[in-house]
């Protein structure tokens, strides 16, 4: 086992070497992902920032749930301006690009100890599959960005030279990313404190002093009573649920890893070894965990997807921060042989929560392919689907997509979906359809004959006339064949219905169902 450890050590040593492996493996991994991402589009909060944000300065510096996104605003309004919205994959090139800045961090931290345990490690976690709400929706650039500029400002600030403008900046890239760049310039800051770099320091005070001028003219606080008190047993269930997201979720190795971390650190200090890098790492996960413990405890959600991935990713840059040099070399193949095991569970939960938002993805579509198909202008304001998209304002979204691109399925597409998700666009085309069934004066019908038969078609773009000579239900139907769940119109006698199909001609007709033959059409 050492001759072979030796053998790699030595042979990833050379930077061009090493370069070009973590390169290939980040780009398999990255294959890896955007394979698992196929068929999904925009999730939850992302519709914001799809829809609702412009190029006004308000829209950069308003806050999205606490948290300056100027620099992910600026990332989407420019893809939606450059391609549209119509392809979700540049986006998803954006988050796995933020991603694998991450785990380039992670290696650049992880070579000062060992070349091949820094490879490891990259690859660990950007196949980290507890982590996958981060590395699987683009939105999450926020949260990886402020994360990697984290990482590379440890990096830096840890050095014997260190550059006081790259810290600084590094730091301000972070709060223009999200709320996390707090953490990061909290952490930069107490050591460049402990160093004694007073330069360093001076740069760090003007970007908090912008952060604090932003704060106080845009920040909105998100914490609620009660939740100080909760933040000690917060941390506490965050930092296990870290632990544990590195062995695939399971609670039992989650306390072994950090018990085995709090011995490499004692062994470190009590060998004189520099535990700078992993304290900060430490430090950092640790502040994150306070602050969000502050800000977000009352949801109750410590072991939640997106914060493990920045836990993790910290607990794994202390780890292999407090391997020791002179044994480094002995435990490449077991940490490699571990870092497998545990990618394979990984690679599960990836899937899982893939599928889960492409579940998501294929009803929204669905409903917004409805949507897509109407003539006119949508008066509503209504969410296209109140438990998947609450944010999609119907109006918004058509105006939006008229310019940038028409993210619902096409009627083709329609058409070969299963009868569950049909039934999304005839829900969305009978509900956003402007004035799609509406009564007028009796005496507009003029002459009428009586209909043989109870289903009538009415083409796209079409206009009928009906009165009921008795109550009926008449179901109204576009892709669906199922009459269970198809929309219904309680049609009352001695009034007049006018039905206007404001549909592209590429939609199916129109097809009404009554419940019972006793219905006139007016000429």
């Amino acid at each position: 086992m050492s001759r072979f450890s030796l053998s790699v050590d030595r042979y990833t040593k050379n930077w061009n070497v090493s370069a070009v492996l973590l390169l290939g493996f980040l780009f398999i991994s990255s294959s890896l992902l955007f394979q698992y991402g196929s068929e999904l589009t925009f999730f939850f909060d992302e519709w914001d920032f799809v829809l609702n944000r412009t190029y006004n300065a308000s829209d950069f510096l308003r806050p999205h749930n606490g948290h300056l996104s100027l620099l992910p605003v600026l990332v989407y309004n420019v893809l939606r301006s450059l391609s549209g919205i119509d392809s979700y994959v540049p986006f998803q090139v954006a988050g796995l690009l933020v991603h694998a800045s991450v785990c380039v961090g992670v290696y650049a931290i992880g070579k000062r100890r060992s070349t091949s345990i820094a490879i490891v490690a990259a690859l660990f976690v950007s196949l980290l599959g507890t982590g996958w709400q981060n590395i699987m929706w683009p939105f999450q650039i926020g949260m990886m960005g402020a994360l990697s500029a984290g990482l590379w400002a440890i990096l830096e600030c840890t050095k014997t030279e260190v550059s006081p403008r790259r810290v600084a900046l590094l730091c301000l890239i972070s709060l223009l990313c999200a709320g996390g760049g707090i953490v990061v310039i909290a952490t930069v800051g107490v050591i460049t404190l402990y160093r004694q770099n007073w330069k360093s320091l001076t740069y760090l005070s003007v970007v908090g002093v912008m952060y604090l001028v932003w704060y106080l003219n845009y920040g909105v606080s998100q914490s609620v009573d009660g939740n100080l008190g909760k933040t000690p047993n917060y941390v506490y269930q965050s930092a296990l649920g870290a632990a544990s997201g590195i062995t695939n979720n399971n609670t039992n190795y989650g306390k072994i890893f950090l018990g085995v971390l709090v011995l490499l650190l004692v062994a470190n200090i009590y060998r004189k070894q520099s535990v700078q890098t992993a304290i900060a790492a430490i430090a950092m996960a640790t502040f994150s965990w306070i602050l969000t413990g502050i800000s977000r405890a009352h949801l109750q959600e410590p072991s939640a997807s997106r914060y493990v991935y920045v836990g993790a990713v910290l607990l794994v840059v202390a780890f292999i921060s407090l391997i020791p040099k002179d044994v480094s070399r002995l435990v490449v193949l077991p940490v490699f042989v571990i870092g497998v095991f545990l990618m394979q569970g990984n690679l599960e939960i990836l899937k899982s929560g893939s599928g889960g938002l492409r579940d998501v993805s294929k009803n929204v579509r669905s409903s917004l392919g409805g949507v897509d198909l109407i003539t006119g202008p949508i008066t509503s304001s209504e969410p296209v689907d109140s438990s998947r998209a609450p944010q999609i304002d119907v109006k918004r979204y058509q105006q939006v997509s008229e310019k940038a691109g028409k993210i619902g399925f096409t009627p083709n597409e329609l058409r070969m979906l299963p009868q569950e998700l049909r039934i999304n666009a005839d829900n969305a085309l009978f509900r956003f359809t402007s004035g799609l069934h509406s009564t007028i004066d009796l005496n507009r019908c003029g002459s009428s004959s009586p209909f043989v038969g109870s289903i009538v078609k009415l083409r796209p773009d079409g206009t009928l006339r009906l009165a009921a000579t008795s109550p009926v239900l008449a179901t109204f139907r576009w892709f669906t064949d199922d009459v269970e769940t198809a929309n219904v119109l309680e049609m009352e006698p001695g009034k007049v219905y006018r039905i206007q199909n404001r549909t592209s001609l590429d939609t199916p007709s129109l097809t009404i169902i009554f419940s019972e033959p006793k219905i006139r059409i007016c000429d």
